[in-house]
């Protein structure tokens, strides 16, 4: 999420008496120019006050206030000085002090002094100071200047998400960011919406597992993988390709047939992947290829194909078969060829579970030829082995 000192963007006006420097000079970025005031002087009395206020160019949830300023007083004797500032954040249609020094002393010290309490619907911020000064032999006076008052929030739009929050709809806050794990097209940009931690100022009621812990158990170290298959293994694939996290690389296998006759061939591969520590898997999945090719010639012989692909989970120490495809197609003669992709990915979540499997299988019957080929890209199984539950950003 990014935090930027948002008072920058804020319009600034001040009035007072006794004042020096220009008010917009405190949101203006340059620690070089001021505003504020002060007096001073011989054998008399004097005061001072001021008031400058940003107001912000929409409102914010604000992490921190902090001012760059600088306070002189000086006296000797009898005579004497004094100062006091406050700060100020406007929200729920009041001010509220963040803020507040009194110096009373000898003092001159310019320095940064800062609150990160942290703040929600702000849109105006304040700083505000008087003085005083009287002197019966010295000289005596009081100065307080403002170089920077700013105001970090973090620059997050309407989402135009709604979320109830059990009383009322409450906005969701997105940037325009990529970046983040949760993000979408607002018609005009990719947005993101950052998940934050749950005390965070803009956390809002609800709540969503950022998946940092999420593990694919097929690619783990410490699990056993097994492949079987009939047929022969196509472009020196191996059965690592089922489990390589690559959703791009395969597995194959075909069984090619061009021995006239009634003939059934068959290309089938069984990838299995198992682990010794029971994990409750949350996501499960199998990409699976299928092609089919069976020539009937003129001899009266209808080609013919079945189909098969399964996902399969080791829930409690068995084999628990969750998706499977299957498929039959017979045409008249001639020749009947297609394939079939199955991505199984599936979110249901199964307890106790300590293995992933997938089968897939090509059956052909023709006379002239056979050709069944069969793929493995994938066999997933994923768990939670951490992460963290974060928050939702709520926007004004």
């Amino acid at each position: 999420m990014a935090i930027e000192n948002v008072a920058l963007d804020g319009t600034a006006s001040g009035s007072g008496t006794n004042t020096a420097g220009t008010d917009t000079n405190i949101n203006d970025d340059d620690t070089d120019t001021y505003y504020g005031g002060g007096d001073g002087g011989y054998l008399g009395a004097g005061s001072w006050n001021y008031e400058d206020i940003i107001t912000l160019d929409k409102t914010y949830n604000l992490t921190k206030i902090e001012i760059f300023h600088l306070y002189q007083i000086h006296f000797r004797g009898g005579d004497a000085a004094e100062l006091e500032y406050w700060v100020d954040v406007y929200y729920d249609s009041s001010w509220h002090n963040v803020l507040h020094q009194t110096f009373s002393s000898e003092a001159d010290n310019t320095t940064t002094v800062s609150d990160e309490t942290g703040w929600n619907g702000v849109s105006k911020v304040r700083v505000r100071a008087d003085g005083s000064w009287s002197s019966n032999e010295f000289e005596a006076y009081s100065t307080h200047h403002v170089y920077e008052l700013r105001a970090y929030g973090s620059a997050l739009d309407d989402s135009g998400i709604r979320i109830y929050n059990g009383s009322s709809n409450i906005k969701i806050g997105s940037e325009i960011l990529d970046g983040h794990k949760l993000r979408f097209y607002n018609g005009s940009n990719i947005v993101g919406i950052p998940l934050l931690s749950t005390g965070d100022v803009e956390a809002s009621v609800k709540r969503i597992f950022d998946g940092s812990g999420l593990t694919n158990m097929a690619t783990d170290g410490s699990t056993n993988h097994t492949c079987s298959k009939t047929g022969d293994v196509v472009d020196s694939t191996t059965c690592a390709n089922t489990y390589d996290g690559d959703i791009n690389t395969a597995y194959k296998v075909d069984n090619y047939n061009g021995v006239n006759g009634t003939n059934t061939q068959i290309a089938n591969i069984t990838s299995e992947h198992t682990w010794s520590t029971p994990y409750h898997v949350i996501r499960a999945r199998g990409l699976l290829y299928m092609y089919y090719y069976a020539n009937g010639g003129s001899q009266g012989t209808n080609p013919e194909a079945w189909l098969t692909a399964q996902l399969f989970l080791k829930i409690s120490g068995s084999w628990t078969k969750i998706k499977e495809y299957t498929q039959y197609l017979e045409q008249d003669h001639f020749t009947l060829s297609g394939s079939v992709y199955k991505d199984f990915d599936l979110y249901a979540g199964w307890d106790d579970v300590t293995g992933v499997k997938v089968f897939v299988e090509s059956k052909n019957k023709g006379w002239v030829s056979e050709n069944p080929i069969v793929h493995v890209y994938e066999a997933q199984a994923w768990v939670d082995t951490g992460g963290t539950v974060k928050a939702l950003p709520e926007v004004s």
